[in-house]
């Protein structure tokens, strides 16, 4: 029996191995490099993506999905005890990753005009950390903000992280099953809409108001319109 027992262990451990091996090396990416060659290939665009872009576009998305993985497994311990990393993930591990990846693949990253976007609700303790509001912040709003912005690219995802706010987003539900990303989406609290349930979707915006300002410390909403 133990040695059944051991083999079957391997053999769950080999299927696990396979599995984000095939999403993160080869499916997710090639989707996503797909995305993009549509994008900087067409009449609209700038100029077409070149090879060694679709390289750094690939490299980009296994980084990306990596380094949230491995921030969600390090997330678990806490979530296990106290059943809310929400902050831990939306203000260390998503800003760290997403600035990481567009500082190595993308290079440096300037935010113009930014007096014009409304006072975060959380000051920055560093470059990267955001800490928690506390009672009397003369920084702390009363409200939440929504921000809304288009979007084309995965590159959006990565540089929006450097206007340093801490925000939910609003995203298809579809993307919690993408390995890493999807985990670090769950447990930052970010709001999934099923795009084809539209009774999930009346239930979920029906809880946005409240799961966006007053329990989340004001935290502000991020909506891409891809339209």
């Amino acid at each position: 029996m133990p040695e059944l027992f051991i083999l079957f262990l391997l053999a769950v451990y080999k299927v696990i191995i396979v599995y984000f091996g095939f999403m993160i090396l080869f499916l997710c990416p090639s989707l996503v490099v797909y995305q993009e060659f549509l994008l900087w290939n067409n009449e609209t665009a700038l100029k077409p993506l070149s090879l060694l872009g679709l390289i750094k576009v690939y490299c980009l998305a296994v980084l990306w999905m990596t380094l949230c993985l491995i921030g969600s497994v390090l997330l678990l311990p806490k979530y296990a005890l106290t059943r809310d990393v929400s902050y831990e993930t939306q203000c260390i591990v998503e800003p760290c990753i997403t600035r990481f990846c567009a500082w190595l693949l993308l290079g440096k990253t300037r935010i113009i005009d930014i007096h014009k976007l409304p006072p975060p609700n959380d000051r920055l303790e560093s470059n990267v950390l955001i800490r928690k509001e506390q009672p009397n912040d003369e920084h702390q709003e009363k409200n939440g903000y929504i921000y809304v912005a288009n979007h084309s690219s995965m590159i959006d995802t990565m540089v929006v992280y450097h206007l340093s706010r801490r925000f939910k987003w609003w995203s298809k539900s579809s993307l919690k099953y993408i390995p890493g990303v999807g985990y670090i989406g769950i447990l930052g609290k970010h709001i999934l809409v099923d795009r084809f349930n539209k009774k999930n979707n009346k239930s979920a915006l029906g809880r946005t108001p409240t799961d966006t300002t007053r329990k989340s410390q004001n935290t502000a909403s991020n909506l891409f319109t891809q339209s």
